[in-house]
């Protein structure tokens, strides 16, 4: 348990960095990191700030929708948003300082970080020891409301679109919704899957998988973070 939690801080910690490179990229983000963004610009607090926060009112609803059915063990994903958010500020204030001139190479970039991404939540997925807070939050309504969560999880995007769409025009501030969310729309699931059926094998053998856990190539299938 501890071991695969530790991993899966790792993986978080590179989630992190691909977030902040993709963001540097400047092209446009994901439905969900846009909203981060957008209302990192608006407020300007930092955004891995906000993604503490946004992620922190998943976690919230999580435990009023569940109530004694919340398992303790998902008072962790506490520590991954802090670490998640905390990693974003490192590396797009402090460590990535440079400046991205030509649209290609933004571009480029974009799709670098999309891979990384990609590669790093579908390692999360395979050792599956705690929800992300978004997923936990869209499980725990799915779950009281009888719902379907790829339903809800596509509501959600559409939501994040809609409010970074509708704050950048009352705002007057940059639009975050641009090509790259596209981009991400087009590449992040394909990429998800090849990742994750290239670990599988190599994290069976080192023991990073749940033993209780159904093959994690089926439930690929059924739900995405």
């Amino acid at each position: 348990m501890f071991k695969r939690f530790l991993a899966m801080l790792v993986c978080i910690c590179v989630i992190g960095m691909a977030i902040a490179l993709s963001i540097k990229a400047g092209i446009g983000l994901g439905p969900y990191d846009a909203l981060s963004t957008t209302l990192s610009n608006i407020s300007l607090i930092k955004v891995g700030t906000i993604t503490i926060i946004i992620n922190g009112m998943c976690i919230l609803l999580q435990i009023l929708l569940l109530g004694k059915k919340f398992n303790k063990l998902q008072y962790l994903q506490l520590v991954v948003i802090f670490v998640l958010g905390y990693v974003i500020n490192i590396f797009y204030y402090n460590v990535f300082t440079f400046e991205v001139t030509s649209y290609f190479n933004r571009v480029l970039l974009f799709v670098l970080a999309t891979a990384i991404c990609g590669f790093a939540v579908g390692a999360i997925m395979n050792i599956n020891v705690v929800y992300t807070a978004l997923e936990g939050f869209l499980d725990a309504l799915a779950l009281r409301t009888h719902g379907d969560f790829l339903k809800y999880r596509w509501a959600f995007d559409v939501f994040a679109v809609v409010m970074c769409l509708l704050l950048s025009f009352i705002f007057n501030s940059q639009y975050i919704i641009r090509e790259g969310t596209i981009i991400a729309l087009v590449i992040f699931s394909p990429i998800l899957g090849v990742s994750m059926k290239f670990q599988y094998p190599y994290f069976k053998k080192w023991g990073l998988l749940p033993e209780n856990k159904k093959d994690m190539l089926d439930e690929l299938e059924e739900k995405t973070i």
